[in-house]
């Protein structure tokens, strides 16, 4: 089992290596910084999760752990379905690296246009807010919310009561969409087109993705909103030198970043889960590190041996549970084979993919994915790199789609999507370009 742990550690190290070379290297591309992200996040955490005590974590009630138990079989499993996807990673990033760089081009927008389009974007934001909080039980849930609780189990609790209260129809889900992409999106472009009223027009939008966030009683959504937000506010207010932006893993606004979120994450688990000081800092670092990889094991104990493969069609996506399905089997499901009990057991979109059709859905949704981020970076290199960093910061909140959820809850939560929309209505409002010396 050793051996198996020092490979996986030595294909992550190589991956994120080549990852960063591609991310320095003056290219716009999305995939290293996505790359980098899952891998510290996700699969690097395999390395160690089978050594740790996890079931002494102190804020889980009665953990279950079975990447624990010592099974090699079960662990070889879930470590060469990740070898699949960053084997595959890894020769997409080569074959973008042996590309020949294009000259950077200096770009002039027309304001206009952009105006028109954040215009655009917020009354389509509005009208799904309008659904959600005042036709369906949006604003009930978000008046009766609070964050402050005395355990784990009072708050998972109070989010799993709201939860119930949603059902099919009620906007929901087109709220999402508004929350995480349009709002933020409508935000950028206000702050690039208007003259006056840019700031307030953007702390607008910022409340209202905040309202959302705070309704869903989870942490992630309020913190990557808080991230979000403010890492783009820093990044509009402050003109990044190109110095600072070629050397951008040393920059002060990739360290104010990282810093942010993680004493925003402690802070989260302090008053959330009432967590001390000392077991909010361990949780919010196994959390972000260890959690999500011992949690996707189950999956690999659950199907095929205890569930049938979900199909081939449903790789891309898993329901969560809480509401009527009728499309198989959902995350609750599995944590019920394993514990014995339904709970929120969110893995990764590799994970996903197993369970819909084994080693063959996770190499058909890795190849998806890795195709789908060269047509994306493509288009990304078209922008200015003060673009590009803007499109960076808006996909944040896309990245727990991959490490807890699916490729489906990637996208709905602004990955791929964003960088679209923005790189089309930028290259739209673009006036005669001029090559930059």
């Amino acid at each position: 089992m050793y051996l198996v742990s020092v490979a996986h550690l030595f294909i992550c190290l190589v991956v994120i290596y080549n990852a960063w070379l591609l991310f320095r290297s003056n290219r716009h591309t999305l995939f290293p910084f996505v790359l980098i992200a899952f891998v510290l996040t996700d699969s690097i955490g395999l390395v160690i999760a089978p050594y740790l005590p996890l079931e002494n974590i102190k804020y889980l009630t009665n953990p279950v752990f079975l990447i624990n138990d010592g099974d090699l079989n079960l662990y070889l499993k879930q470590v060469s379905a990740h070898w699949i996807f960053l084997i595959i990673s890894l020769l997409m990033i080569l074959f973008e690296m042996s590309m020949s760089k294009k000259p950077k081009i200096s770009n002039t927008y027309r304001k206009s246009t952009i105006r028109m389009f954040g215009v655009l974007f917020f009354l389509v934001g509005l009208a799904a807010y309008i659904k959600y909080f005042f036709i369906g039980p949006g604003l009930q849930i978000l008046l009766t919310t609070r964050l402050f609780f005395s355990s784990t189990a009072e708050s998972v609790a109070s989010r799993m009561l709201a939860r119930r209260m949603i059902q099919y129809g009620q906007g929901a889900y087109a709220s999402s969409l508004a929350a995480a992409i349009i709002f933020p999106v409508s935000a950028l472009f206000f702050v690039r087109s208007l003259n006056k009223g840019k700031w307030l027009s953007f702390i607008l939008c910022a409340f209202l993705s905040f309202m959302y966030a705070y309704q869903t009683r989870q942490k992630g959504p309020l913190l990557f909103w808080f991230l979000t937000y403010f890492l783009l506010f820093v990044l509009e207010r402050q003109n990044i030198s190109l110095t600072e932006y070629k050397n951008i893993f040393k920059s002060k606004f990739v360290k104010l970043s990282l810093f942010v979120g993680l004493v925003g994450a402690i802070v989260f688990y302090v008053i959330n889960f009432g967590q001390s000081l000392a077991s909010a800092i361990e949780a919010a670092l196994v959390r972000i590190l260890i959690i999500p990889g011992a949690v996707e094991n189950y999956y690999f104990a659950v199907f095929p041996q205890i569930y049938n493969y979900r199909g081939i069609f449903r790789i891309f996506n898993m329901p969560l549970g809480f509401l009527p399905v009728n499309n198989g089997i959902s995350i609750y499901d599995v944590a019920r084979a394993i514990t014995g009990t339904g709970s929120s057991t969110n893995a990764s979109f590799i994970a996903v993919a197993w369970s819909g059709a084994g080693y063959l859905g996770v190499f058909l949704v890795s190849v998806i994915l890795v195709f789908i981020f060269v047509f994306v970076d493509k288009e990304l290199d078209r922008l200015e790199y003060r673009d590009y960093l803007a499109i960076l910061v808006l996909s944040l909140y896309s990245l727990i789609g991959l490490n807890s959820g699916s490729i489906m809850d990637y996208i709905n939560k602004g990955g791929i999507i964003i960088p679209l929309i923005v790189t089309f209505v930028f290259t739209l409002a673009k006036t005669k370009p001029r090559r930059s010396n």
